[in-house]
């Protein structure tokens, strides 16, 4: 038989984005785990379980480790790429907007190839140059 994986959770993507995001931003500052951990007050033990995705900060942690190191918490969390002009949608867009976002966040490289693609279809069709906003 065949097993099939488990979709993510939200708390499984969580930790993945920090695991990634957390190391890569740190690496790009050229600080080390003790370091960051003494910027924000926190033991370095701790902060390389959270690199390692052993633990997950608490919103006011992420915060604090954001402020340290001078990006934003979308940034650690993975969700946006540091220096990103408009990572997400704001929150008056429709909801709808909101929930493409968010999914377009954890699509996979062909799906996003595959709407890119679309997307530029429409803009042919509609006469309008590729990566125009209306």
């Amino acid at each position: 038989m065949r097993k099939t994986k488990k979709p993510l959770t939200t708390t499984d993507r969580i930790r993945q984005g920090l695991m990634r995001s957390v190391a890569e931003t740190r690496r790009a500052l050229n600080l080390t785990q003790e370091d960051v951990a003494d910027r924000v007050g926190f033991s370095t033990e701790f902060y390389s379980r959270i690199e390692r995705g052993r633990a997950i900060p608490s919103v006011q942690t992420l915060v604090k480790m954001s402020d340290a190191l001078g990006v934003t918490p979308d940034v650690l969390l993975g969700f946006q790429q540091a220096g990103d002009p408009n990572p997400s949608a704001a929150p008056d867009d429709p909801a709808d907007v909101r929930r493409t976002i968010r999914r377009l966040r954890v699509a996979s490289p062909s799906t996003l190839r595959f709407v890119n693609a679309l997307l530029n279809e429409l803009d042919r069709i509609e006469g309008r140059p590729e990566d125009s906003v209306p």
